[in-house]
């Protein structure tokens, strides 16, 4: 059997961008920002896409921002012929973000085994941790992905 192959540094870059160039993200305006050991965070800008019906942060913005940073956080430990798709995610919501601040979730890896990847993100502001939440990501070729 063949080595997987290593993943490259353009190759976290490409798959880190192309997670934010859904739909659903490009519409939120996020963006990766602070690239720290090869793991990217996302900002999000404060705008009325990212709010709910009494102008407070969407819940459902917070949950995507922070899967989306926990698989930014695994990129870099898959290799060349795998990709990691969530199998388990649970947040816990902190605090409300202030008017106008903007956002930023990083994720970091907590354990990889050869088909798991477990995550953590968390999503800030300059006023402090306004939500956490671990993921669980299953590690598989990128055509089972779907």
């Amino acid at each position: 059997m063949r080595a997987p192959d290593e993943i490259t540094a353009d190759e976290i870059d490409r798959r880190s961008r192309s997670a934010l160039e859904v739909p659903l993200l490009r519409f939120l305006k996020a963006s990766l920002v602070d690239r720290v050991d090869g793991c990217w965070s996302i900002g999000l800008p404060p705008s009325d896409n990212v709010l709910n019906a009494v102008d407070a942060l969407h819940g459902g913005v917070i949950a995507t921002v922070l899967e989306v940073a926990a698989y930014l956080a695994a990129v870099p430990h898959l290799s060349a012929e795998e990709e990691a798709v969530t199998i388990a995610f649970a947040a816990s919501y902190m605090a409300g973000a202030p008017s106008g601040e903007q956002l930023r979730a990083s994720g970091s890896l907590i354990r990889r085994t050869r088909g798991l990847a477990f995550a953590a993100a968390e999503l800030r502001c300059d006023s402090g941790l306004l939500a956490f939440a671990t993921v669980t990501k299953a590690i598989r070729p990128p055509s089972a992905t779907v």
